[in-house]
């Protein structure tokens, strides 16, 4: 994450573009934070996000981010000297596919950045394989308040909003229908009570794991 690789690569992509971008990820910082001490850790997350705020700063982007694939890392930078920039959207991967426990650390890095639900974005709600059989296997639909007709996979893609909570959920397709199916199972009412139930389920069992 050094700052004039960081600040070269969006001038390189804003010009490749043709426009400022209206967000520049700061991906998998985890990376680099997970082999340093706490504090060196949080200087090098401060210079970046310093380097980034300059970039917003003069018009090279309009916000700047952090997209995490697993944030536990970043706690202990951010647990430190409190100096690190705060970004204005976080990404992590959302879904039925993600642990107690990086569910646990999504939270509490975005409660120590203060954001809001719409600064929180989701990605990867399928863990990158919407063909794997296992939703085929699922009831997703379960975390639906209503009986919808919608498709099991398209149920899924929806509960990705509530685990964790997120206002966005990138996802990539090149089918118009499946896009279009998500679109729509996205405006649909989630069962709060079954949400609750599972991540009551995910902690039990996470908790059951490290005692063995």
């Amino acid at each position: 994450m050094d700052p004039q690789r960081l600040r070269q690569a969006v001038e390189e992509s804003a010009e490749e573009l043709g426009v400022s971008p209206d967000v520049v990820f700061l991906h998998n910082p985890e990376h680099t934070l997970a082999r340093l001490e706490p504090q060196q850790a949080s200087d090098v997350l401060a210079d970046a996000g310093a380097e980034l705020e300059a970039a917003v700063a003069s018009g090279l982007t309009s916000s700047w981010g952090i997209a995490s694939w697993n944030p536990q890392p970043l706690l202990p930078a951010l647990e430190g000297t409190g100096d690190t920039s705060t970004p204005q959207v976080f990404m992590a991967r959302s879904g039925l596919t993600v642990s107690s426990r990086t569910l646990h650390a999504i939270e509490a890095v975005t409660a120590l950045w203060g954001l809001s639900p719409a600064q929180r974005w989701g990605m990867s709600p399928f863990a990158g394989h919407s063909t794997d059989p296992v939703w085929d296997q699922v009831n997703a639909r379960m975390f639906l308040s209503d009986d919808s007709s919608c498709s099991n996979l398209a149920a899924a893609f929806r509960a990705s909003y509530e685990l964790p909570n997120v206002s966005r959920v990138a996802v990539g397709t090149n089918q118009l229908g499946h896009l279009r199916e998500l679109l729509q199972a996205a405006q649909l009412p989630a069962n709060d009570s079954a949400i609750v139930s599972y991540r009551a389920l995910l902690a039990t069992a996470s908790t059951n794991r490290r005692r063995v």
